[in-house]
């Protein structure tokens, strides 16, 4: 066979880092399959490094390393026990931006990868990882975050809110191409789930598991939840400790624009103020009245001792601008 010299680099590159594998099948059927996931999941690591190879080059490093078979065929890969090896089947090239109508008339643009839409703000890399998944119908969980890019402190962060009860299924589409996750493989149904929201995936069944693929400004989970939101102000909070039967403490993190601009764990408030009974981590009207006060202190006044985790020249311009004085508005406006 005459062999691209790219073809000859990557294969040469693939056994200096897996010498003990080579290139020939092994009689051991589980090491057989140990060879074959190994030299799988390289040519996968290496896809991005030079020399880049088209789809057929690539295919002829898995046939010279005897790995084709399990290459090109997601069956075989799925009867693998003990195995997972997600099947390249699509690559960036496959995404292709598409203009779609609404039945109202609106015409925006999105990400097509054969009869799959997904919106165009979401990364190639995850759409290609979905992709996979759901052609190999194999059962995944994920987390959903923060991922716009104007919240530049909070992306990435998993969602409190998704964290102690995480959808989990298998991603199918509906008849417009759109991908929805289903709890099972005959569910009718989709789970409640924003794909754009997506920060992590893993594999959720009895015999695989482990990480698909992750935001890469992925942040775990902070216990903390929503309790404002709006005109640019973000304020989340979360119960740290009943100080007594009637006495609650707070952290609270107060983002403007999605940057985080004062946070403090010592924030008390009476139990009576406090009106979410259903989720005792957010914050009433009252008590949010209560800790934007004490937030956004009057010109010339010091915040209480030991409030702020810090308060530093950042902290007081912030608190003298007419950001400040636009937030205190805002909750002078809230109704209790």
């Amino acid at each position: 066979m005459n062999t691209p010299n790219t073809v000859k680099l990557k294969i040469d590159s693939i056994l200096n880092e897996l010498p003990r594998y080579g290139s020939y099948a092994l009689a051991d059927l589980a090491v057989e399959r140990e060879r074959i996931r190994a030299i799988l999941a390289k040519m996968m690591e290496k896809r991005a490094d030079e020399p880049q190879l088209t789809g057929f080059e690539e295919k002829m490093v898995a046939k010279a390393l005897n790995v084709y078979e399990p290459y090109i065929d997601a069956a075989i890969q799925r009867k693998q026990a003990g195995e997972i090896i997600i099947r390249p089947v699509h690559t960036i090239a496959s995404i292709q931006p598409e203009q779609i109508e609404t039945i109202a008339g609106e015409k925006f643009w999105i990400k097509s990868v054969l009869k799959t839409r997904y919106a165009l703000s979401m990364p190639d890399d995850l759409i290609l990882k979905l992709e996979s998944v759901r052609d190999c119908n194999f059962r995944i969980r994920l987390e959903e975050g923060f991922t716009d890019p104007d919240l530049p402190d909070l992306l990435g962060l998993a969602h409190s809110e998704q964290f102690s009860l995480l959808p989990e299924g298998y991603l199918s589409r509906d008849k417009d191409g759109v991908p929805l996750l289903y709890a099972t493989a005959r569910s009718t149904v989709p789970l409640t789930l924003d794909m754009q929201n997506v920060v992590k995936i893993e594999f959720a069944n009895r015999n695989h598991g482990g990480e698909l693929w992750r935001h890469p400004q992925y942040q775990l989970n902070d216990g903390c939840f929503i309790s404002l939101n709006m005109q640019g102000f973000l304020l989340r909070s979360k119960l740290m400790a009943h100080i007594s039967k009637s006495q609650l403490r707070y952290e609270v993190k107060l983002y403007d624009h999605g940057k985080l601009i004062a946070e403090t764990r010592n924030f008390q408030t009476r139990q009576a103020k406090h009106a979410q009974a259903e989720n005792e981590n957010l914050l009433s009207n009252t008590a949010l009245k209560e800790v934007i006060l004490k937030l956004t202190t009057l010109p010339g006044d010091m915040p209480e001792d030991g409030f702020f985790e810090k308060f530093d020249a950042t902290q007081k311009e912030w608190i003298a601008s007419a950001r400040a004085k636009e937030l205190a508005r805002i909750g002078l406006d809230l109704t209790t």
